[in-house]
This record gives C-alpha cells, sequence and structure tokens, in this order.
C-alpha cells in the first residue's frame, strides 16, 4: 500500500485549501480514534489533514466545505 500523505496545516484557511486540492478521498484528523480505527495495517488509506497544529482550541470553524469541529 502506498502512503497517501499525512498533511498538517498552520490554519483552517490552509485545510480548506488542503482538501480542495485533495480531493473528496481526503479527511481532516482531529483526534482521531475512531478513523484509525478503520485503518488497514494501521495507516490511512486516504490523504489525511492533521488540525492538530491549528491554535485557538477545538473550536475551529469555516464555513464553505464545512470544517466545524469542536468537543
Amino acid at each position: 500500500m502506498s502512503d497517501p500523505g499525512w498533511h498538517r496545516p498552520a490554519s483552517v484557511a490552509e485545510a480548506v485549501a488542503m482538501r480542495r486540492a485533495l480531493g473528496p478521498a481526503a479527511r481532516y484528523f482531529a483526534g482521531g480514534t475512531a478513523l484509525q480505527l478503520g485503518w488497514p495495517d494501521g495507516r490511512a488509506d486516504h490523504p489525511v489533514i492533521d488540525l492538530g497544529r491549528l491554535s485557538g482550541g477545538p473550536d475551529v470553524a469555516a464555513a464553505q466545505d464545512r470544517l466545524t469541529i469542536s468537543a
């Protein structure tokens, strides 16, 4: 299996731009326990956009492309 890539944006705007560039297979990742359980061989089989570097706590936001994460 090839590694589809792990991406770490520095801002919400960059995360949204990455998602647009990577396409619909890309998944936002924030914590990710449930997401990781579905990975074959413990690795993602799709591009991952890791939101861990975003400042401002768990509230993320954005309107277009529905990037809303909080918990």
